[in-house]
């Protein structure tokens, strides 16, 4: 920014300002102790750099390059990851997405705390458009300062998917691979052939992502079923069900 890199440490509560007009001999300028031990982002806007970290927004007036000046440091932004700025608007990514008020730098308002399907890692904004990337997925969010944050006008995810079982047939144990888009609750049962409920191998809550289930031919009971046609069928919370069907052998 205007020659100067700015530096923060992962696992150091320092910020460094180097001077790098001269590329093949950049200079330290100066340091300056931070909250943030392990910073996640930061922004250079004007005069001021805000810092987010896995607790803390902080807000450093460096105006005075030699000199900077920590303006707030706002405790509570927990698991921070991405942070950009709007007009008088800082948009923080953590769980979810955060928008605060920076109209006064030394008292930061957080207006919003928007849901956001699986955890945000960064954020950046155009006009009216906010963009959001998490773990598995990429959303593009409208945002005004009538309304606030509104639903995705475009979401684009890994999907959902329930694959074939591995080894099919089996005799020990099968493994069952399934992928969520974000956050959910996911149920999937072993049924027999009559639609019989035999065994609930997941009932939980999951992060979008890529997961596995194992079932090793026993009931809820833990009694070994017998040889035959079963089947798997895996549901989310939002309507999804999806069966499919493995082959046991004794």
């Amino acid at each position: 920014n205007n020659g100067y890199a700015f530096i923060a440490g992962d696992g150091e509560s320092i910020l460094w300002i180097v001077n790098v007009n001269d590329c093949t001999d950049p200079q330290l300028v100066t340091s300056i102790t931070t909250a943030c031990n392990y910073a996640r982002d930061m922004v250079v806007q004007g005069d001021l750099l805000y810092l987010v970290c896995d607790q803390y927004f902080q807000i450093i007036n460096v105006s005075d390059i030699s000199n900077p000046i920590i303006e707030c440091m706002y405790d509570g932004v927990n698991s921070a990851t991405g942070i950009c700025i709007k007009n008088n608007y800082a948009y923080i990514a953590n769980y979810n997405l955060l928008k605060f008020d920076i109209t006064d730098p030394a008292d930061p308002i957080l207006l919003e705390e928007y849901p956001i399907p699986g955890c945000s890692y960064n954020v950046a904004a155009l006009d009216d458009h906010l963009f959001v990337t998490t773990e598995s997925s990429f959303l593009i969010l409208r945002d005004s300062d009538l309304t606030g944050i509104s639903s995705e006008e475009f979401m684009l995810s890994a999907g959902t998917s329930l694959l074939q079982n591995s080894p099919n047939p089996f005799n020990a144990q099968t493994t069952i691979e399934y992928q969520v888009p974000y956050i959910t609750n996911v149920c999937i049962i072993i049924y027999d052939v009559t639609g019989r409920k035999i065994r609930t191998l997941v009932n939980e809550s999951r992060y979008a992502g890529n997961y596995t289930a194992v079932w090793n031919g026993e009931d809820s009971y833990g009694n070994s079923v017998s040889t035959g046609v079963y089947y798997y069928r895996m549901e989310l919370e939002n309507g999804y069900a999806k069966t499919e069907k493995l082959l046991l052998l004794r």
